[in-house]
């Protein structure tokens, strides 16, 4: 029993990055953000974050397409690199909730992540 509660105050620790989550309720509003949302959405169901940043990563995507090859079409595999533009921005909601850190790539929400409880004053 012991073991279970010092686990418990361990991830619970001030810091401590918590599970990724599919959504939450915006405190004040009570409306939902969820994977998927544009960052529009998002600041319309809760409002501008605390903190953003913004960067630009390149990546490597792999496709299957069909070519003409000698009079037949052929199916080929094909790379080519792609921008993404990626924000990241946290929402500290108060002492009384955890600080919520997103990501958007491409101006669609792909992670959420709850982390240590707020600093901030409540909504």
């Amino acid at each position: 029993m012991l073991a279970k509660v010092v686990a418990m105050v361990v991830v619970l620790a001030p810091g401590a990055v918590l599970a990724d989550t599919s959504g939450f309720r915006c405190p004040g509003t009570g409306r939902l953000v969820s994977k998927g949302d544009t960052t529009d959405q998002v600041v319309a169901r809760c409002r501008e974050p605390d903190a953003a940043t913004q960067h630009r990563e390149v990546r490597t995507v792999r496709q299957r397409v069909r070519r003409w090859v000698g009079g037949v079409v052929v199916e080929v595999e094909e790379e080519r690199s792609v921008e993404v533009i990626v924000e990241h921005w946290t929402f500290d909601f108060g002492k009384e909730r955890f600080v919520r850190h997103l990501r958007f790539e491409d101006d669609r929400l792909v992670a959420i992540r709850d982390g240590a409880r707020g600093s901030g004053t409540p909504e």
